[in-house]
């Protein structure tokens, strides 16, 4: 019997590796468009300036307006750096942007996905996806990664009313299920927003940790800590 009656999973940077696709979508912007705008400009440079535009944005608090209005205002970021103030190309470069993750994004499901929800599934477990962001874009994204059909739920947190880590969102797992916390796993890649919010809640934590990152001062011990999404069905003991 395996040890746990449901396990849901974070979707950005866990299931999905966001960066990687992030990047390789940039990556088709510079080719594109930049590479003649701005002939001096390295790429990696103008990577450093788009991420620090998304700084920018946090610290002025201007994220309310969805995740289109974040990336083209980056992007204005990123061009008014350079001393360009141009709305059409401001525009072009998110469509551009926009596309590239939409073309790429099967391709940065993360190794063996389908294959280890399936495993679980096959075993009875419960499976389900708790994730932060605007509906319409979360449902199409879970469609897109080719997983929609092997989780049982999807708990976006824009819909139920919390941010995590708040452990009322991580409570509404458990209202799902209908089981002790105990018997629920949740898996997730962030320290804050997914180990911190489990373990607020009560509710086991496996730790999707990349190589060498350490937990920040404050978070507690997850229960478990995977270098690998593989090693959920040691986990799991099926």
């Amino acid at each position: 019997m395996p040890k746990f009656k449901a396990i849901f999973f974070d979707l950005d940077g866990t299931l999905w590796d966001t960066g990687a696709c992030a990047d390789h979508a940039l990556d088709i912007v510079i080719e594109q468009h930049m590479a003649d705008l701005l002939p001096d400009a390295e790429p990696e440079e103008i990577k450093v300036r788009f991420n620090a535009a998304l700084l920018k944005q946090l610290h002025g608090g201007r994220l309310s307006g969805g995740v289109e209005l974040l990336r083209s205002g980056r992007f204005r970021t990123l061009l008014e750096g350079y001393g360009i103030w141009d709305d059409a190309l401001t525009r072009q470069l998110t469509a551009t942007y926009n596309k590239a993750l939409r073309m790429t994004m099967e391709t940065y499901v993360r190794d063996g996905v389908p294959e280890i929800l399936r495993c679980l599934r096959q075993a009875g477990i419960v499976l389900g996806i708790l994730t932060s962001g605007t509906p319409a874009l979360r449902r199409r994204v879970v469609k897109t990664l080719g997983v929609e059909d092997l989780v049982d739920h999807l708990l976006i947190a824009e819909v139920e009313g919390y941010r995590k880590p708040d452990p009322r969102l991580f409570g509404r797992i458990v209202d799902l299920v209908g089981a002790p916390r105990q018997q629920i796993l949740y898996v997730g890649d962030n320290p804050i927003t997914d180990v911190l919010g489990a373990r607020r809640a009560g509710i086991p934590v496996a730790w999707l940790r990349e190589e060498g990152q350490m937990l920040p001062e404050g978070v507690p011990e997850p229960d478990y800590v995977l270098e690998s999404l593989h090693g959920i069905i040691k986990i799991a003991e099926l």
